[in-house]
């Protein structure tokens, strides 16, 4: 029988770890939001354990080689016996209540292991008696509450087994075991010091999985850059250790604004602590990852400039100048200085490079998106932005989403593409995107519609979308001919015989000899097909409300419209998207506009089904609709008599019967 490695034994309160893990990154549901880069946490480091540091790979326990007291059976009846009588012992404390429980078990044990050695063992499996020994130790000790003098007898027996000639398997047991006992014993550093060269050693006989859970054991992400903080430099004995220690004391946190003056004293006490230790410089690699680190230090603390200090530190076209890290590093740090043309060099690097995965890919398609933003290269913005959302869709089915952190952002749902698509960008940009030749307009995209029995998924190109957007903003300008061409390109059957019929419609009443009676056809048709002209289905999959609230301050009141810097454009969007707004400004024109008593009960039958019907928590403007209610229902009375509304407009919507203007009219 084959037994778990010393290292997982820190684990035994890993169901708690993983929930600890898995709430921090699945502790809120997704999120809907747009333009992310505005948190300065955005641009922060990604949180980073000793996993992304230093990836072996997973091997597991070679074949062959089982853990002390499990081994192939020997010839040896004495040490067969001391093996049997440890194996009760690992499965955990005997009942003290069994018969011969208690110490009983430990003190047999212990019998056993005196008796095969009186038989002079050979020196592999003295040395496996030794290391039984000490493990029969460790289990009394954990069992009667971590005693320290067990767990002191224990280090020294797993102490004398390393300096003992032994196999390489042993000897990696026995320093599992020893992590263990110093993590029992408080002493934290050192432990970490051993499951971080067991991680390295090739002959480890440990999986990278338990070895990578002791280490979070011992240094969880909450509460690990104050340990870690005070006792720094006990780590810098190699650039591996320190760049761990560098690491985790660096990683983000939620606190973020809240810990600005705590987060630069720790980037503080890092250069100093690494000035006093110019031996980790030199080494080649392992000093690149060190100046790294100090990258990622001086970014934590909001020092950009330090940030392209440290750079130069790192060897160009050395493995660590190319890594993802580095050049996001380097990208977030120009982006905050102002340097875009060198944040969009070095994004697109990122984007490019094959040791980035999901994660910095994603972050690298955002960051190039804000750079060319701000460049005024609309285009390459828009491409980032398809590319960053195809990869986060991926994301989503990927199993591996599971140990992501974003930078302690909660699982987010970017809208930024369909805010740069339906509201940012304007139409010469997408016009401009669609005449060139970008990768992203091969890329699949989907969204679910709806099928004949259930809701059904729809995949289109890049440019499809793209085409798509652009036809529903020439619909909302009113180019209907120019969006009936997009359409068929674009392969939306539905939309196309909708904008053949308004084209047709609204050339009639936009034309010279073209009457009020076209006019209200028009905002008639427009009111019969809410979210089908104006509204991009393919772009929002019913999440833009939560995307568009205006701005909250601390009492969670909306901010006035002139402290929003985008809050004019956003308003004259909704209003653009709008079908029966639209259509309640074309039947006013029309009823003020008109003489006859019918076509103006007729336009105010049309306007007031209409706005009943808009959804005002979206929408809002309700003082505007108020008002333009009473309008129209002073129009329907002059027009009308004291008629009641439900003989007036016989045709009005089943809605509008809890309107509280309409009730007060009937």
């Amino acid at each position: 029988m084959k037994r778990i490695g010393a290292f997982l034994l820190l684990a035994l309160a890993a169901s708690g770890a993983f929930v600890f893990f898995s709430s921090e990154t699945f502790g809120c549901g997704p999120l809907p939001v747009i333009r992310t880069y505005l948190e300065r946490n955005f641009w922060q480091p990604l949180t980073r354990g000793a996993g992304d540091l230093f990836d072996r790979g997973d091997r597991p326990a070679p074949i062959g080689q089982p853990f002390a007291g499990f081994g192939p059976k020997s010839r040896d009846s004495a040490l067969e016996g001391a093996r049997a009588a440890y194996r009760p012992l690992a499965d955990g404390c005997p009942d003290p209540e069994a018969p011969g429980g208690g110490a009983g078990p430990f003190a047999r044990a212990r019998r056993a292991i005196a008796q095969a050695r009186q038989g002079k063992p050979a020196a592999l499996d003295a040395a496996e008696l030794t290391l039984l020994e000490a493990k029969i130790d460790l289990r009394e000790a954990e069992c009667q509450g971590n005693d320290t003098q067990l767990l002191s007898r224990s280090r020294q027996g797993l102490e004398s087994v390393l300096s003992l000639e032994t196999s390489p398997a042993l000897a990696s047991e026995a320093r599992g075991w020893l992590g263990r006992v110093l993590y029992l014993s408080g002493d934290h550093v050192r432990a970490a010091k051993i499951y971080l060269d067991e991680l390295l050693r090739p002959e480890s006989i440990h999986t990278r999985d338990s070895l990578l859970l002791s280490l979070r054991m011992l240094y969880p992400h909450d509460g690990t850059y104050r340990q870690l903080s005070t006792r720094l430099e006990e780590f810098f004995d190699t650039p591996e250790h320190a760049l761990f220690a560098l690491t985790l004391v660096t990683n983000p946190r939620e606190d973020f604004e809240e810990s600005v003056s705590e987060r630069k004293e720790i980037a503080r006490k890092v250069e100093q602590a690494v000035k006093r230790h110019p031996e980790l410089f030199g080494k080649g690699e392992s000093s690149d990852r060190v100046a790294l680190a100090l990258m990622r230090a001086a970014l934590f603390a909001g020092d950009q400039k330090g940030v392209l200090r440290y750079a130069r530190r790192v060897a160009r076209g050395s493995r660590v100048a190319e890594s993802p890290d580095f050049l996001w590093f380097l990208g977030a740090a120009h982006h905050l200085e102002g340097n875009h043309q060198e944040a969009a060099r070095a994004f697109r690097s990122l984007v490019r490079t094959k040791t980035a995965d999901t994660r910095f890919r994603m972050m690298g398609w955002q960051g190039l998106a804000v750079s060319a933003g701000f460049l005024g290269n609309n285009p390459e913005k828009l491409d980032a932005l398809l590319h960053h959302w195809v990869l986060e869709r991926q994301s989503w089915e990927s199993e591996t989403t599971n140990s992501w952190d974003f930078s302690l952002f909660c699982w987010r749902d970017s809208k930024d593409l369909a805010y740069a698509l339906d509201v940012e960008l304007p139409v010469e940009a997408l016009e401009t995107y669609l005449a060139g030749n970008w990768a992203s307009q091969k890329l699949e995209f989907w969204h679910f519609g709806p099928g004949r029995d259930d809701w059904r998924e729809l995949k289109y190109s890049g440019r499809a979308l793209v085409a798509y957007s652009l036809a529903v903003r020439y619909a909302r300008l009113e180019r209907y001919a120019d969006a009936s061409r997009l359409y068929e390109k674009a392969g939306s059957p539905r939309r196309l015989r909708r904008m053949e019929a308004l084209s047709a419609i609204y050339a009639s009443a936009s034309s010279a000899g073209g009457g009020l009676e076209a006019k209200l056809a028009y905002a008639e048709f427009l009111s019969k097909h809410s979210t089908q002209v104006f509204f991009n289905d393919r772009l929002w999959g019913g999440m833009q409300r939560y995307v568009l609230e205006g701005p909250e301050n601390e009492d969670g009141e909306p901010v006035p419209a002139a402290e929003s810097a985008t809050a004019a454009r956003d308003r004259e969007f909704l209003d653009a998207q709008e079908e029966y707004w639209r259509a309640a400004l074309v039947c006013r024109e029309v009823a003020r506009t008109s003489d006859d008593p019918l076509l103006k009960r007729r336009a105010a039958s049309t306007a007031l089904s209409a706005l009943a019907r808009i959804r005002l928590d979206r929408f809002r403007r309700e003082k505007e609709i108020r008002e333009m209610k009473k309008e129209f229902l002073a129009i329907a009375r002059n027009s009308s008599g004291a008629a009641p509304l439900a003989l007036l407009f016989p045709g009005i919507h089943a809605d509008t019967s809890a309107d509280p203007e309409l009730q007060a009219f009937r």
